[in-house]
């Protein structure tokens, strides 16, 4: 048996992600940035040490005075190989010797980083350690095929389970398209596809966040304040289809596949590479292109997707790759 310990990134799309999976027993996921008791003095300290000056990589005098507390929380079991999975936004990223630390204390244990958006916009970009990642973790793994190849990094897709219960698709569902995430370098292909869709007469659920003041088009029907991820579920469970806009040079699939896939919704996105994975429906997923009528794919009947194809995401696929590779089995 081999178990697992999650150090997230404190992001609740990330728990609710890994929630399906977690028993406790092989699964451990911590919720908070770094492993303490969230509302403890001791958290409250440490976590202004290490994130002193978050914007750069140096980090105060005296860190590793937190690696043995940190340790003890995670309670490692010398006897069991251990894998501890470490999101590329956990802020204890930002002090690369913990995970040396722990390595030479544990032998039996293998450290993973995990990446959730291109290496660009990462966490290991923001704490600049990305051309440190591979002499520190057993495995790296991008997000992003390109950045897997370009880094030397190994692939891996988001990792997404769910029991939420989801009501099919049916002429009952309150919208056809669904949004929410950040604008970044993506606002105009998002302004153009709610154009298009409204003018073939489709009700648009729109959550646009990130974009200043004076640049919102249609704040009469578009929303741009942030809302719970709890808030987005509900709107996707409303909505026949999740628009997916990726941003810059990205090729990876993002959260939107993931959830189209776990809550049996359409996909509407500009990702091409969609096209290649093995759950690829046209019926259920469409590239965008101008000029296309987003209501002819909105109206044709879905398909549902078999078990195996719902599977793509699994952390369990994670795991099998993860003790392959490590030889762990």
């Amino acid at each position: 048996m081999v178990k697992y310990i999650i150090l997230s990134n404190e992001q609740q799309w990330c728990t609710n992600c890994w929630k399906a999976a977690v028993d406790n027993e092989k699964v451990r996921f911590i919720e908070t940035q770094l492993p303490l008791e969230k509302n403890s003095f001791l958290y409250k300290v440490a976590y202004r040490h290490i994130r002193f000056k978050s914007r750069s990589a140096v980090l105060l005098p005296f860190v590793s005075v937190w690696h043995r507390s940190f340790e003890k929380y995670l309670h490692i079991d010398d006897g069991i190989k251990t894998v501890l999975i470490v999101y590329d936004w956990n802020t204890l990223t930002k002090d690369l010797e913990f995970f040396l630390y722990l390595k030479q204390r544990h032998k039996n244990l293998s450290v993973v980083y995990l990446f959730s958006n291109i290496v660009a916009i990462s966490g290991a970009t923001y704490y600049k350690i990305a051309d440190k990642l591979n002499n520190v973790f057993d495995i790296v793994f991008a997000f992003d095929r390109e950045d897997a190849i370009k880094r030397n990094f190994e692939y891996s897709p988001l990792i997404y389970t769910t029991d939420i219960k989801v009501p099919p698709i049916s002429e009952e569902t309150e919208n056809d398209l669904f949004y929410l995430g950040m604008a970044k370098d993506r606002y105009d292909a998002l302004i153009e596809i709610y154009e298009n869709a409204s003018k073939e007469g489709l009700k648009c659920d729109f959550t646009i966040v990130g974009v200043p003041e004076e640049k919102r088009k249609y704040a009469d029907k578009i929303k741009y304040t942030p809302v719970s991820y709890d808030v987005a579920i509900e709107g996707m469970k409303k909505a026949k289809c999740i628009v997916d806009v990726i941003q810059g040079n990205s090729t990876g699939l993002t959260i939107k596949n993931c959830e189209a896939l776990a809550f049996d919704r359409k996909l509407l996105t500009s990702n091409t590479n969609v096209r290649e994975v093995d759950f690829y429906h046209p019926e259920n997923i469409c590239v965008y292109q101008v000029g296309m009528s987003i209501k002819q794919f909105i109206e044709t009947p879905f398909i549902n997707y078999t078990q195996d194809e719902k599977s793509y995401f699994s952390p369990f696929k994670l795991f099998a790759k993860i003790e392959r590779k490590l030889r762990l089995g």
